[in-house]
Parts: C-alpha cells; sequence; structure tokens
C-alpha cells in the first residue's frame, strides 16, 4: 500500500512522501489499537474482570462485617473503655462510641468521625452520631439487624451504642467494663428509637 502511494505522490518530494507515509501509518496503527481496544471491551474477559471486582469487594465487605462481631466479642470483660480508664476524651467519660470505633477499625471497617467538632475523634452516640444521624460516611440505616451492625438507642435522651452480635444480644462498653447482653431488648429499662447501620464500605 506504501510503494503504491509512493508512485502516484511521484511529483511531490522526497521529504513531503515520507510525511505522507508516516502519517498514514500513524493513522492505520491507531485504528488499529481502537479496534482492540473495542474488542476487549465487548470480551467476556472483561465483563469478568469488571463484575468479578465488584464480587470481589462485596464479599469483601461481608468479611468485614463478620469481622466486626468477632472483634467485639472478643473485648467481653475488658475494661480499658471503662468511665474512669484514660482511653478515649480521658477519664470520667463515657466510651461507648470509642469502643465501636475501635473494633470497627481493628476489623477493617472505616469508621466515620466527628466533623466541625473541637473535641475530633469518632462520631458520638447522640447528636450528630449513631443515635440520630441520618447518614454517616460507609454506613448505612438499615430496618433490622446482622451480626457486625452498629445499634444505638436512647433511654430518657441518654444514649448508648453497641454492637450486633446475633441472637438478640449487643456487645457494648458500659461504664464498667465490656459487656454482652440483650440491650437494647431488655424490658426494663426501657429503651427507645432503636437505629441499626450497617457497614458499606
Amino acid at each position: 500500500m506504501i510503494t503504491a502511494l509512493t508512485t502516484l505522490l511521484h511529483p511531490l518530494s522526497w521529504h513531503q512522501i515520507i510525511k505522507i507515509n508516516l502519517t498514514i501509518e500513524v493513522v492505520m496503527k491507531v485504528h488499529v489499537c481502537e479496534l482492540l481496544f473495542i474488542a476487549f471491551l465487548t470480551s467476556a474477559s472483561f465483563f469478568g474482570w469488571v463484575f468479578g471486582s465488584r464480587q470481589c469487594s462485596a464479599d469483601n465487605i461481608a468479611a468485614v462485617r463478620e469481622k466486626i462481631a468477632t472483634v467485639a466479642k472478643k473485648y467481653v470483660g475488658s475494661t480499658h473503655w471503662c468511665y474512669a480508664c484514660p482511653s478515649g476524651h480521658g477519664r470520667n467519660t463515657n466510651k461507648c462510641n470509642y469502643f465501636v470505633y475501635d473494633i470497627g477499625l481493628e476489623a477493617g471497617a472505616k469508621m466515620p468521625k466527628r466533623v466541625f467538632s473541637l473535641r475530633g475523634g469518632p462520631v458520638g452516640a447522640s447528636e450528630g452520631g449513631w443515635g440520630k444521624a441520618s447518614s454517616l460516611s460507609y454506613w448505612k440505616r438499615v430496618s433490622s439487624p446482622q451480626p457486625g451492625d452498629i445499634v444505638a438507642a436512647h433511654k430518657n435522651n441518654i444514649y448508648h451504642v453497641g454492637i450486633y452480635v446475633g441472637n438478640g444480644e449487643t456487645v457494648s462498653a458500659n461504664s464498667v467494663n465490656v459487656g454482652r447482653n440483650d440491650w437494647p431488648y431488655c424490658p426494663y429499662p426501657k429503651y427507645y428509637d432503636i437505629l441499626y447501620w450497617r457497614y458499606t464500605g
């Protein structure tokens, strides 16, 4: 093809002919690359790569949810997040939100943090946090719990947050230690406005 074009363009200078030949070669290579790219996009391997990646991501998120419950149960009895302990924001502070935050991080989840707050740190159990927020980064509200979900509720507008581990039980940090029980489903004291949050990655 190049030789034929050279014969047709004989009256032109060799520099012009070489320039035209190079241009034709570049255009041909570009079209070949485009055709190869289109073939890849329409191939089964491309669709397998896209949907396979999505499935892998979904599997990873599900594994993180299960791990949140597993890690939470590991700390039952721990006093690290107790009211008098120096962790979190310091001694004589409630740390149920710090427990949830630390467990989530250890399990590999992305955890929401306070915004526009001088205190910083993880979101709380009430205002702007697990108990009242309409949305939180990396998490979504759900209507019923599964192991690894975050649970928040209040008693007389005093909020508490923990981790659902299955069979109607949660794990959370109280004033003394980390406990595993039927909060907030116990009949007394009565807790209200129970919210569930599920990790979405």
